[in-house]
């Protein structure tokens, strides 16, 4: 019984000892894996912020900077690392060459004993800085993505904002508040100065401003938590909206108490002048009705004039139409008259025996000749 009971503990042990190599390869070939992913991403990221024909070259030198001194800081980490490790790496291998050659001595047990103390307190000390680095890690990790998920729903936010306010529009709107009471005109101004209804802030970061200002009463723990809670806002800044957001409301309120004066003062002009607004609008109304009267007294006369013109064309089409049908006809005479002059010459040289040429002779009938006559004489009647 003994014996099996040796040989299961042996197999565990060389179980355990096999496991080891294997959890090393594979603690290796992930950290071989995620050191090229981060290189692939760091060259991708250093080609596109950190060109030099960058546009934005001004923008991405502070973030080249934070590059070299992360760069920097990963290096002599990396550094502290080597050394720590090999100083242990050191102090074992001194204690592997002491156990070599062993005295039966105390003081040679006290001097192994301390040297594992030594080694024992190295280590533990190590796992504790590695711990807590790990852990600050782990901190800033998630700071980092509760940042990275704050800025995305800001540009979420930025894409309904209306456009900017443009030196005319604001031109404009200076203009008008000439005419508004003083608080109004204060009110307004102040706006443009500072940047709007949000003070130049977006959507989001203000919405979480007016969200912890109505969770907190006091102006410590409110500004302990927006500190916290809106990423991209120092505490000197929250202080500088804080300040801003109470002159907003003071006044607007003053703004809310001008306007009603100044429509309590406009009802009683309303109602002092209705005599007068009736008659304005009576005049009005007459002056609407005689614009009427000559605007359809203009379309008529136009409407004459195009038809006249109308008539005037199709009088020159239809003249112009019959000097073509006269000519034609002329021209149709005058060849006709020319086809019959060239018959009657044609008959009258056969008729004439003594006309030269060998033609056969043959008379026409005297009565043929008339006829051919008569139609020549009426012919030249008509031209």
């Amino acid at each position: 019984m003994s014996h099996r009971s040796n040989g299961c503990g042996k197999k565990g042990s060389s179980k355990g000892s096999s496991r080891e190599p294997a959890k090393k390869s594979e603690f290796f070939e992930k950290f071989e894996q995620i050191e090229r992913e981060f290189t692939a991403i760091e060259k991708e990221c250093n080609g596109v912020l950190f060109c030099h024909k960058s546009e934005f070259r001004k923008e991405h030198c502070v973030l080249e900077e934070i590059q070299i001194k992360a760069d920097n800081d990963r290096k002599s980490e990396r550094q502290n690392l080597r050394q720590q490790l090999g100083k242990i790496r050191s102090n074992v291998d001194k204690f592997q060459r002491e156990l070599m050659d062993v005295k039966a001595s105390p003081a040679f047990v006290q001097k192994l004993k301390e040297m594992m103390e030594d080694i024992e307190e190295s280590i533990m000390h190590f796992k504790d800085q590695q711990r807590e680095y790990y852990d600050t890690l782990l901190q800033d990790e998630r700071t980092l993505i509760k940042e990275l998920a704050a800025t995305e729903k800001k540009f979420e936010s930025w894409s309904p904002l209306p456009p900017p306010i443009t030196t005319a529009v604001g031109a404009k709107k200076g203009a008008v508040s000439a005419s508004l009471p003083p608080a109004v005109a204060a009110f307004e101004r102040f706006l443009l100065q500072t940047g709007g209804h949000q003070g130049g802030w977006d959507d989001y970061d203000h919405n979480m401003f007016l969200k912890l200002k109505a969770q907190h009463k006091t102006r410590d723990a409110f500004l302990n938590a927006a500190e916290v809670s809106i990423p991209g806002q120092n505490l000197s800044d929250l202080r500088q909206h804080l300040d801003w957001y109470t002159e907003y409301l003071s006044l607007k309120e003053s703004k809310k108490l001008a306007i009603q004066e100044w429509k309590h003062e406009k009802q009683a002009e309303k109602q002092d002048g209705v005599n007068k607004t009736e008659t304005e609008v009576e005049e009005e109304e007459a002056r609407r009705q005689k614009r009427e009267e000559l605007f359809e007294k203009e379309r008529a006369e136009r409407l004459a004039r195009l038809g006249d013109y109308k008539a005037q064309r199709k009088l020159d089409k239809a003249k112009r139409e019959e000097a073509r049908l006269k000519e034609e006809m002329q021209k149709a005479k005058e060849k006709e008259k020319a086809e019959r002059r060239r018959d009657y010459q044609r008959c009258n040289n056969l008729w004439n025996p003594n006309s030269s040429g060998n033609h056969l002779y043959c008379q026409p009938s005297r009565s043929a000749l008339i006829h051919t006559f008569v139609y020549d004489c009426k012919l030249d009647n008509n031209l």
